[in-house]
């Protein structure tokens, strides 16, 4: 019992070591960067679920035409948002990343 309430207890420090290293150990970013990895999460969730619902086509299951429109229209949003936000980013690192996600974003459409 004590045992697995220790593997928990690390499990769950280990989860928010690397939320805090991932989002910059502490740093001091600005609202700029913490947009931009909002928008990079939810351009991963919107690509994962896409994925699916096209599986699930594939599959046969019930009409999802709706999920898929939603999740086309929800790629277009962050989209817009990281064309107006490349604009107000002042780090190169920051302007990197932008850019990735830009790529990520025209590659994960070429390949629809």
């Amino acid at each position: 019992m004590k045992k697995g309430i220790v593997v928990i207890v690390v499990v769950v420090l280990a989860i928010l070591a690397y939320n805090y290293i991932s989002r910059g150990g502490g740093a001091n970013i600005s609202p700029d960067e913490e947009k931009l990895a909002q928008l990079t999460d939810d351009f991963s969730r919107v690509r994962a679920e896409l994925r699916q619902a096209n599986s699930g086509a594939a599959y046969g299951d019930a009409d999802i035409s709706n999920e898929i429109n939603d999740a086309y229209r929800e790629i277009d949003r962050i989209e817009s948002s990281l064309k107006r936000l490349k604009g107000r980013l002042t780090s190169e690192s920051a302007k990197a990343k932008a850019e990735k996600l830009q790529q990520d974003i025209e590659a994960f459409r070429n390949s629809l």
